[in-house]
């Protein structure tokens, strides 16, 4: 599958890849800041922003998807960073060509699925219920963006993920539709929601390349159960919380967020 992508900058290439619900949108002020720094792509995973749709969204899939777009690019070895379900794909693009990558960032998600721990349990509700909340929303005849945002509004407190979600807004006649492909990713939130065995032979540490998790200290993304299974998974992780931010570190907290990804990922630093 052929990615929708922005490219910014020169340098070591860095790959960032989007979390559900996300885009490329999501990750522009980062890139900008990021570009004296490294040559930057920020993509679309398939089902998501200008990406094709598809009835698959597997992470081998996404993770394919990813290879073939490495491939295209003739990027050599880039830098790999994946927020939430991004987060994911980088693992999984990590364990099918631990060869080809350069270092990985995860942020705040954990290679464990959600699905099995009971102190995560609310977080699979919270999706449900915005999938539910999107799927009522008549935005066929919805007039403009502050219409939608009332709407939603009905349902959801967050102004920070009101606006998160009515960035997937696209026009469609006089109405709008979904960016994103709400029908598949309804169907599949469950397989979303899953992560990595830590018994199966396949998701066995084979990686020969540094990793990094950020971690929102307001998030429960990450508990003390997936800091344990990460340290199996990767016995060299490096582990950074950032205060005062939640899931969206990136945004909440972006200075620090992006001290901490040029101390990790400065080549120069590390091959000196």
């Amino acid at each position: 599958m052929k990615l929708f992508y922005r490219h910014f900058g020169n340098g070591w290439p860095l790959i960032i890849v989007h979390g559900l619900y996300g885009s490329s949108d999501n990750w522009l002020s980062v890139a900008k800041r990021l570009e004296t720094h490294f040559s930057i792509y920020l993509i679309d995973l398939r089902n998501h922003g200008h990406s094709p749709h598809s009835s698959i969204h597997s992470y081998e899939a996404m993770a394919l998807d990813l290879s073939e777009f490495i491939e295209d690019k003739h990027i050599e070895k880039p830098i790999l960073i994946g927020h939430s379900m991004g987060g994911k794909v980088v693992m999984q693009y990590g364990l099918m060509f631990p060869n080809r990558v350069q270092r990985v960032v995860v942020v705040d998600i954990s290679p464990l699925s959600n699905s099995h721990n009971q102190h995560k349990q609310h977080i699979i509700e919270e999706h449900k219920s915005i999938i539910s909340t999107l799927k009522g929303l008549p935005i066929e005849s919805v007039n403009s963006y502050v219409e939608a945002d009332i709407m939603l509004k009905k349902h959801i407190d967050s102004e920070r993920l009101r606006g998160f979600l009515l960035k997937n807004l696209g026009r469609q006649g006089k109405g709008f539709r979904w960016k994103f492909n709400l029908t598949v990713i309804a169907e599949q939130l469950e397989s979303i929601m899953q992560g990595f065995e830590i018994n199966n032979p396949k998701h066995v540490n084979q990686n020969s390349f540094p990793i990094l998790f950020i971690k929102g200290k307001e998030s429960d993304y990450i508990d003390d159960d997936d800091i344990k299974a990460i340290h199996q998974f990767y016995p060299e992780f490096k582990m950074v919380g950032i205060d005062n931010a939640g899931h969206w570190v990136h945004a909440e907290q972006q200075d620090r967020f992006i001290n901490e990804l040029i101390q990790f990922c400065s080549i120069e630093a590390h091959l000196s």
